[in-house]
């Protein structure tokens, strides 16, 4: 039943079949881009919820919906609800940093994006969402370090390969932010050609 939402879901709902087949058609919802279905399923699965890891899972989803609606108020509320019940959430803490940074507040991102990693070290998109926090702060030291750390998860991220020729075009290091775009197409950016424009513009 789970299936494709096993990672969201994890051990939630082990003993509570009602709420797991909830939240799982909330998920499907939240694919389609039906947040108002969505929405009600979870607020339903939320009167079957018994134990603190099906609660965590719940509020996590109702923060999503409620990102992608653009209601950050409760997706804020969510997703700070969802840390309530699990503190261990490091999605729950990376997306409060997502919500942070959509609203157009970086700096009140970051501690969040590093609270997930002090949980999730090994979490790549976390990483990526740090750099590119401090890029927007124009602060391209700190957002090399956290491509360079998204790198060292995974040698093959072109998103980090793009963050780095972004942050070291920043610093006016030409030649590093050619060597990174190039690495970056190479590795199948889906935007080659915009690459390919920035290092005709930098040669």
């Amino acid at each position: 039943m789970v299936g494709k939402y096993k990672d969201i879901i994890g051990k939630a709902y082990s003993h509570n079949r009602k709420g797991l087949s909830l939240v799982v058609k909330a998920l499907s919802c939240y694919d389609k881009q039906n947040y108002e279905l969505a929405e009600a399923c979870l607020k339903e699965a939320l009167h079957t919820c018994e134990e603190d890891l099906d609660f965590a899972v719940a509020f996590f989803v109702l923060g999503l919906v409620y990102s992608d609606s653009n209601d950050f108020p409760s997706a804020l509320e969510s997703y700070n609800t969802a840390i309530k019940y699990n503190p261990k959430h490091d999605s729950a803490y990376n997306n409060i940093g997502l919500v942070y940074r959509r609203a157009g507040d970086p700096e009140a991102a970051i501690p969040y994006f590093e609270k997930a990693l002090d949980i999730n070290g090994a979490s790549t998109f976390t990483c990526l969402n740090a750099a590119g926090a401090y890029y927007d702060l124009s602060m391209p030291d700190k957002a090399i370090e956290y491509a360079l750390k998204a790198l060292d998860i995974e040698y093959t991220s072109h998103e980090a390969m793009m963050f780095l020729a972004l942050a070291y075009t920043k610093k006016n290091d030409i030649d590093k932010a050619i060597e990174y775009c190039n690495k970056a197409i190479l590795f199948g950016y889906p935007h080659p050609d915009w690459l390919k424009n920035m290092i005709n513009t930098m040669s």
